[in-house]
C-alpha cells in the first residue's frame, strides 16, 4: 500500500479531506469567525461575503467563468437557482480580500480545489493559500 501511495499519490477521493486536516481549515474557520464576530450575525464567514457584490468584480468573475474546465458539469449555472459555486467561490474571496481582489487564474486554482472541497472548503482554502501562506 505505502508503495503505491509512493507512485500515484492519495486516492482522488482522500485529497480533500487531507487537504482541510494538513492546512488546519477547521482552525482557521474559527479564528475567522472570531475575528468577524460582530458582521456575521446568523450568517458564517464564507456566506456573509457570498453575498455581498462589487459589480466590477462580478463583470471579472462571469468574464472568465466559461474559460474554466470548458463542459465540466460541476460549474455550469444552475439554471432553477442561477446558482454557481465556482462564481460563489470566486466571488467570496474577492470581496474578502479586496487589496487582491479577483485575478485572472485564480478561477483554474479555485475549480481544483472544488471539485475536492465544498464551496465553504474551498474559500477557506484560497484563504489559507493567499493569506496564510501569503501566496498573493
Amino acid at each position: 500500500m505505502r508503495n503505491s501511495i509512493i507512485k500515484v499519490g492519495y486516492p482522488p477521493y482522500l485529497r480533500g479531506k487531507l487537504w482541510k486536516i494538513i492546512c488546519k481549515i477547521d482552525r482557521l474557520k474559527i479564528e475567522m469567525i472570531r475575528e468577524h464576530d460582530k458582521k456575521l450575525d446568523s450568517l458564517g464567514v464564507y456566506h456573509y461575503y457570498m453575498k455581498q457584490v462589487n459589480p466590477d468584480t462580478t463583470d471579472k468573475i462571469i468574464h472568465d467563468l466559461h474559460r474554466t474546465h470548458i463542459g465540466n458539469e460541476n460549474f455550469e449555472v444552475d439554471h432553477t437557482t442561477g446558482d454557481n459555486r465556482l462564481y460563489n467561490v470566486l466571488n467570496a474571496m474577492a470581496i474578502f480580500d479586496p487589496e487582491v481582489d479577483y485575478i485572472q487564474g485564480m478561477n483554474f486554482i479555485a475549480a481544483f480545489i472544488l471539485e475536492k472541497m465544498n464551496e465553504e472548503n474551498t474559500f477557506y482554502m484560497l484563504v489559507y493559500i493567499m493569506k496564510t501562506l501569503n501566496h498573493r
